[in-house]
């Protein structure tokens, strides 16, 4: 849900980022220019460019609105100066809740043009705060923050621009560090150790929002399977901590969730706070060591003679496991 320039590199990334995008919400066409033609807003032009179904309804606080809003169900939905406050009927729809992209570090300079208040104050830094929306203005809870300096000389209408495309504080390269670190399993790590096989896992430490990479998520999470390498993710207290002030939720959904480059590759994701490092951590060592099982089968010369052999499994130690099967029937040798 936006409208106008600023609003369109969100939508951009939402999109390339693998988001499925139901519908894209903005204002109706204006009249501009000399000839005063309809114009539509950029986010509507990006949109159908993309083949993006597109709404604009004149007042979104009607029925026929909400039940244009609710017709199907979805995760989250995401706001960038749409130019309209969304009633709370809106924002229950979301299963997740409603997102807001907002051109200030709150709490500083809630509502209309923040970035324009920021000039005029004469702000030495500016940013843009990602925050949960809710009844009031500007007023729910943040989960991402990103400051930068204003330029003594910069205009609000530069800083609009810079700030709409700002990637500082979130994870640079993400997907190119963790090939990279598949690749270095691959050329150094054994296979084996004391005859049991090495399971090999990469632990990424992150806010969930990768940007700037050069390998894909999907070439990405096609070379892990390969290399029988799988990804941990651990997502930081400047987005998770969202978790504390909403309990009952299930933390919405990042980049990097959307990816499956954790969930493909057999790994797991945990979400920090700023109290539980050491026993996340140490929760994360125990989930990566306990996630395989040795299982002993008959010797190779035993497997063709048309036998029962008993099967043995074993686990780390400390670990439970249910063994549904005690007894193999080897083939015989003609089959």
């Amino acid at each position: 849900m936006g409208t106008p320039d600023s609003a369109v590199p969100t939508l951009r990334r939402c999109v390339e980022d693998g988001h499925e995008v139901l519908a894209v919400w903005t204002q109706p066409d204006r009249p501009a220019g000399r000839g005063n033609r309809l114009k539509a807003p950029p986010v509507k032009e990006y949109a159908l460019s993309r083949g993006l179904t597109v709404h604009q309804p004149s007042k979104i606080r009607t029925e026929e609105a909400l039940s244009l809003f609710t017709a199907r169900e979805f995760d989250v939905a995401v706001v960038v100066a749409y130019g309209r406050i969304l009633p709370p009927s809106f924002l229950r729809a979301a299963r997740r809740g409603a997102i807001n992209v907002h051109f200030s570090l709150l709490p500083k300079y809630r509502g209309a043009a923040p970035v324009n208040w920021a000039i005029v104050r004469g702000e030495t830094v500016s940013g843009v705060t990602t925050m949960l929306i809710d009844e009031g203005l500007d007023t729910g809870p943040v989960l991402l923050q990103r400051p930068t300096p204003v330029g003594e000389e910069e205009t609000a209408p530069q800083l609009l621009e810079r700030l709409s495309h700002e990637t500082n504080g979130l994870s640079t390269h993400a997907y190119d560090a963790v090939d990279d670190a598949v690749r270095l399993l691959v050329r150094k790590a054994p296979s084996t150790r004391d005859h049991r096989l090495m399971k090999k896992a990469v632990v990424v430490v992150t806010d969930g929002f990768p940007v700037g990479d050069v390998v894909s998520p999907a070439t990405v999470i096609e070379r892990a399977n390969e290399a029988e390498v799988s990804v941990y993710t651990v997502t930081l207290p400047s987005y998770s901590r969202l978790l504390s002030a909403s309990a009952e939720r299930a933390p919405l959904p990042t980049p990097l969730d959307v990816s499956g480059l954790v969930e493909k590759t057999g790994g797991a994701n945990v979400y920090a706070t700023t109290k539980d490092y050491e026993p996340l951590f140490r929760a994360l060592a125990e989930e990566v060591t306990s996630t395989y099982v040795l299982a002993f089968y008959p010797p190779e010369e035993k497997r063709r003679d048309g036998r029962p052999h008993t099967i043995r499994v074993e686990a780390p130690r400390g670990l439970s496991v249910r063994q549904n099967r005690t007894e193999l029937k080897a083939a015989t040798s003609d089959k």
